[in-house]
């Protein structure tokens, strides 16, 4: 029983197709982690902020101080809400001169939220090639 050969679905022969042809055109991409003391030039910490020893104490206090769990228990809306984020919120509405400040995951996050509650029926968002994807994905999801 062995002996017999594999024979593979239809999905995974045009797959296996797909990864030899990006493979051949150098456009397969692979995971790797960036050698410790390497210089980012490539993704959003351009501060360096990540490895900052002495931000990663000031977290740490901070957690410490403010915080008796490791984690948001679930969506804000439901019931992973806290003084410490809302407290940061009014932070930052206070520190850019807002009325209010709301955090986010991520910048594709907000920017769905964003362009899922501002522009209204009528309005007309216009932008270019040069627009940051999130913004341009925002945009065409929410329509």
């Amino acid at each position: 029983m062995d002996d017999e050969p594999v024979r593979s679905s239809p999905l995974e022969q045009r797959l296996s197709r797909l990864l030899h042809r990006r493979r051949a055109e150098s456009r397969l991409r692979n995971l790797k982690a960036s050698p410790p003391g390497s210089i980012d030039f490539s993704s959003n910490d351009f501060l360096s902020l990540s490895t900052s020893p002495q931000l990663r104490q000031s977290f740490l206090s901070e957690l410490q101080a403010h915080s008796s769990q490791l984690g948001s228990t679930g969506s804000r809306l439901l019931d992973g809400n806290s003084e410490l984020a809302e407290s940061l919120e009014r932070e930052l509405a206070a520190f850019h001169g807002g009325q209010a400040g709301l955090l986010t995951n991520s910048g594709f996050d907000a920017n769905v939220s964003l362009f899922s509650c501002l522009p209204q029926a009528g309005d007309v968002i216009v932008y270019d090639e040069l627009i940051h994807a999130s913004v341009h994905e925002s945009v065409h999801r929410t329509r």
